[in-house]
Order: C-alpha cells, then sequence, then structure tokens
C-alpha cells in the first residue's frame, strides 16, 4: 500500500477545492469524475508540487490525494488557517519504507513525523506529541503508525474511497513521472548521490 493522502476536517468540499485551484493555479477542474483508486505514478522532481489533485468526501473529512512525494507545509497552513481547521498530510512509500506524517492545525505546524527505512528512531520526529501519543511512541514510525494515528484522529484510511464520483484538478503537460513500486528509481529521489 502506498500513501499520498491529505485529509482536511470539514465538509466545505468547493471551498477545499478553491483554494487547490488558487494554491496550485490549475484551472481545469472536472467534477463528477468516477474515483479510479490510488494514485500509482508521481513525479520525479520531490520538491515539485503536486500536478493532480483527487478530492473525495469522506464523512467529516474531505479526502485529497495527489501526485507528488513533496511535504505540503505551505497548502498545510493555508488550508488549516483560512478554514479554522485541521489539515493532515500522509505520506508512505512501500517501496523504500518512506513513512511521513503531517499536522496543521489553524496554520500552524502541530506534529510531524518522517522515517525512511526500517530505523528504531525517526529521522524527524517534532511538535506536540498529539493526546493518543506518549513518549517513544514513535519508534519503528511505519504505515502501521501512520493508520494507527489517522484511526485515532477519526480518519479510516482503509476507507478512503468510498465514494462514487471525486473531483479532480490537474494541471495540463506531461511532466517526469515515476512508479511507486520501481524501487530503484524512488531509491534515488531519496538517496541522490552527492
Amino acid at each position: 500500500m502506498n500513501l499520498l493522502t491529505c485529509f482536511v476536517r470539514t465538509t466545505q468540499r468547493d471551498l477545499i477545492i478553491n483554494i487547490l485551484s488558487e494554491y496550485s493555479g490549475i484551472q481545469t477542474v472536472i467534477k463528477d469524475a468516477p474515483v479510479t483508486g490510488p494514485i500509482r505514478e508521481v513525479l520525479i522532481d520531490v520538491l515539485r508540487p503536486p500536478s493532480l489533485y483527487i478530492v473525495n468526501g469522506n464523512s467529516e473529512w474531505i479526502v485529497i490525494e495527489v501526485n507528488s512525494l513533496m511535504k505540503l507545509y505551505e497548502l498545510g497552513s493555508i488550508i488549516s488557517r483560512r478554514l479554522d481547521t485541521v489539515f493532515l498530510q500522509t505520506i508512505y512509500c512501500q517501496a523504500i519504507g518512506y513513512a511521513c506524517f503531517i499536522l496543521y492545525e489553524k496554520g500552524g505546524l502541530m506534529r510531524e513525523v518522517e522515517s525512511v527505512g526500517c530505523k528504531e528512531i525517526p529521522d524527524v520526529n517534532r511538535g506536540r506529541l498529539l493526546e493518543f501519543e506518549y513518549e517513544g511512541d514513535v519508534s519503528y514510525f511505519d504505515l502501521d503508525m501512520i493508520v494507527s494515528y489517522c484511526q485515532d484522529l477519526g480518519i479510516d484510511v482503509g476507507n478512503i474511497y468510498d465514494q462514487q464520483s471525486c473531483t479532480v484538478l490537474q494541471q495540463a503537460g506531461v511532466l517526469p513521472m515515476v512508479n511507486l513500486d520501481q524501487e530503484q528509481e524512488l531509491c534515488r529521489l531519496f538517496f541522490p548521490k552527492g
């Protein structure tokens, strides 16, 4: 399983779509598109913002899938501030064991945990502990931990494709992509020789 998903605690789907369009500059918005399942290809440039946003409703959370491995700090701050709510970004790339959890609330970064590969101590572990966390809880931060954190926040990661249709914002043109199953290519992105 791979995750390239943002969650926003709101029911204001149209406002989310407008904010995404303003933020990204993408004007092509396709409403009532069929839900296709998880994104399989991502932009090869890990510092490039998404060129594709798939917006789906899921109970009290709006789900936004993206085609980028970029940490969306600016977007998280903007959305959580403008909607006075919570913005969560989860990234998990199975091929290399990359796990990332970023939580914004009302415009401020509250929590970030990131780990590449199987390690006892995450590469990044900052922000205040969440109400369900205990000191030392984040050892071996991986997909199971992301799913557990999401469940504690009221998000069912296994059920994010329960809608029949979604809204798609897609940038025109073709950009270099990599398949999330191409371990060697992904390793070059995360561990460049330098």
